[in-house]
């Protein structure tokens, strides 16, 4: 072996940004990146042009609620309630055995689904297009996010009954 690859290979060992076990870490990194697209898709649309763009056809149909601020006050609620997840995958892998964060997330993806359906109903008497059909597109999206962490709590769940010792 050349002193280059034995030297190489040393450095590997050595190198943080190698992980050791490449394929849970691969799987951490997707599941921060899911994360923080569903909290950016949080903040982007809803919340922000909900508080900057009051001519937008989203603030017309959230003035049909009871109070616009009550469809932001939903997407706020969800964005925080994944906070905790995003943070455990991205500086706290050694903390991802705590199915409470993936359960706020998976409850959060739920709410957002819940609140774009309720958008998508206000929005159907409204002259403005299918824009009803954009917000259960977004309620379904939010949906299958909520069922992707719901099963990663099962699967969790199964892993530790599996694995528990009989008393």
């Amino acid at each position: 072996m050349s002193p280059f690859v034995a030297n190489l290979r040393g450095y590997i060992l050595r190198a943080g940004s190698i992980p050791i076990d490449q394929d849970k870490a691969e799987v951490r990194i997707y599941a921060a990146l899911l994360t923080a697209v569903a909290g950016y898709f949080l903040i982007a649309e809803p919340i922000f042009i909900l508080l900057t763009v009051p001519q937008s056809p989203l603030f017309r149909v959230a003035a049909l609620a009871p109070s616009a601020w009550c469809v932001i006050a939903a997407f706020l609620i969800c964005l925080i309630c994944m906070v905790p997840h995003l943070l455990a995958l991205l500086f706290r892998p050694s903390s991802l055995s705590a199915r409470w964060p993936r359960g706020f997330a998976a409850r959060a993806a739920f709410g957002a689904a819940v609140t774009w359906l309720y958008l998508g109903n206000l929005a159907m008497p409204m002259d403005l297009g299918a824009i009803e059909w954009a917000y259960f597109l977004r309620a379904f999206g939010a949906l299958m996010l909520s069922f992707s962490y719901g099963y990663s709590v099962n699967a969790q769940q199964g892993r530790e009954i599996l694995h528990a010792k009989d008393d």
